[in-house]
């Protein structure tokens, strides 16, 4: 399978191939960034709450800057856009981690935030635009496997970055001194300094930009901007009809996106601050933390692996459910257990679990809708698990400073299993009618065996 991999890299095209070097350099830095930067701020004195007020700040951010990203993206060339993308956030960034003052972090969390609504915005055109029809599924393969592999290293570079800054051969470094007026003090000065050479590992980034062939690649993109647009367009001309709104609110649709919706809640609840549940309440070292969060990274994607063999062996909803349903106590061991190797088990532990569970609950649930109703019905599923992670994050926050990791990891847990409990009762006769059809399908009828054996 990696061979195969390797193959199709190589016979990409040379734009696509830049880009996807340049995202895997961003995500290298993102990694790391994301591991630190919560611990760097509660360090600082902040709390949860002001985190979940920089959260909704940054999806505001991400949010608003769609609409001029839309605007603009078919009047310039996506390597340019791309390029001030970059600029502008890295600035912004650098800006929140020399000057940590409330109103700094509030003004360029919203910088921040929208200038990724480019990327949002111009990765899929630009990977369309960059690939035949034939490369154009293993380009979007291969751009997530490197995406959630870089993430790894971030993860695992940014566990250990503070350790390495906070020695005294880099504290009493030339290159430190003429920094320090500008620069915290104390025991934070480590995660500062990780924080900006993280930062810092994010430039070369442009390089491979700048290498894109933009007199070649300029046009294609515009189209597939223009192409996009008119398809957005033309599918809410679709799907916002009457007639098909009332397709898509029939129970099947509506049902599982309440699904989608509480699950959200829950990951949002949980995941949010889980970087802040390890270091800050457990007192576990961050190149620690690095080494769980790269290993839960690594587990997800094996679980994932698994997926198929669950659904073909115990059904659309049973197995699934099931799976999710066991890894409800090890979320509420997590609220009450402080051993530090059994919590860290329970978290690997119930990651893989629930992974295990949901892609074969998507696939069930577009198998039993109606063709026309499943681009509306996938819509719908991902901006309810999307948003409503967002208000569990940002809700999580504020549970975290005034009742704690058990309040709020209860309720998480409560959220998950309130969805995973309705599933059956909603879906348990569609999936067994649905498994029945497909074994009839899977064996030869009486007529076929006969010819069969004839042929023999």
């Amino acid at each position: 399978m990696l061979r195969t991999y390797f193959q199709r890299l190589r016979a990409l095209q040379r734009n696509a191939r830049l880009f996807l070097l340049s995202n895997a350099i961003v995500n290298v830095a993102t990694g790391a960034i994301s591991l630190l930067y919560g611990i760097f701020l509660t360090r600082l004195g902040y709390g949860t709450d002001f985190l979940s007020v920089l959260l909704v700040v940054g999806i505001a951010g991400a949010g608003l800057g769609l609409i001029p990203a839309l605007l603009i993206a078919d009047r310039y060339s996506i390597r340019s856009l791309l390029i001030w993308s970059n600029l502008i956030g890295g600035v912004a960034a650098a800006g929140q981690l020399v000057f940590p003052l409330a109103p700094v972090l509030i003004a360029t969390t919203f910088v921040v935030g929208a200038s990724a609504s480019i990327y949002i915005v111009l990765t899929p055109p630009l990977l369309t635009a960059t690939s035949t029809a034939v490369e154009r599924t293993h380009l979007f393969s291969i751009n997530a496997t490197v995406g959630a592999l870089t993430l790894v290293v971030g993860s695992l570079l940014g566990g250990f970055l503070p350790v390495i800054m906070g020695s005294p051969l880099v504290l009493h470094a030339p290159f430190v001194a003429p920094f320090r007026p500008i620069l915290v003090h104390g025991s934070v000065l480590p995660l500062q300094l990780a924080l900006l050479v993280a930062g810092l590992l994010a430039i070369p980034s442009i390089w491979p930009l700048a290498r894109m062939d933009d007199a070649v690649a300029q046009t294609r993109e515009r189209t597939a901007v223009a192409a996009e647009r008119s398809d957005w367009r033309a599918w809410l001309q679709h799907n916002l009809h009457p007639a098909a709104l009332r397709r898509f609110l029939a129970w099947r649709g509506a049902r599982f996106t309440a699904y989608e919706a509480i699950l959200g809640l829950g990951a949002g609840l949980f995941l949010t601050y889980i970087n802040l549940y390890f270091v800050n309440h457990l007192h576990v070292s961050t190149a620690t933390y690095g080494i769980i969060a790269s290993a839960s990274t690594i587990v997800l994607a094996v679980a994932t692996l698994g997926a198929p063999l669950l659904a073909e062996r115990f059904g659309g909803v049973r197995g699934p459910v099931s799976a999710q349903l066991l890894s409800v106590p090890l979320l509420l061991g997590l609220a009450f257990i402080t051993k530090v190797p059994v919590v860290a088990a329970f978290y690997l532990l119930r990651g893989t679990l629930m992974n295990l569970g949901g892609p074969a609950l998507q696939s069930f649930m577009m198998s039993i809708l109606h063709p026309r109703q499943r681009g509306a019905a996938s819509s719908a599923f991902n901006v309810a698990f999307q948003v409503m992670s967002a208000v569990g994050g940002v809700a999580s926050g504020v549970l975290i400073a005034h009742g704690g990791y058990a309040l709020d990891f209860t309720l998480a847990a409560i959220c998950y299993m309130s969805a995973m409990l309705l599933l059956t009762p909603w879906f348990g006769r569609e999936a067994r009618l649905l498994r029945a059809s497909q074994a009839d399908a899977a064996q030869p009828s009486k007529t076929q065996l006969t010819v069969e054996q004839a042929d023999g």
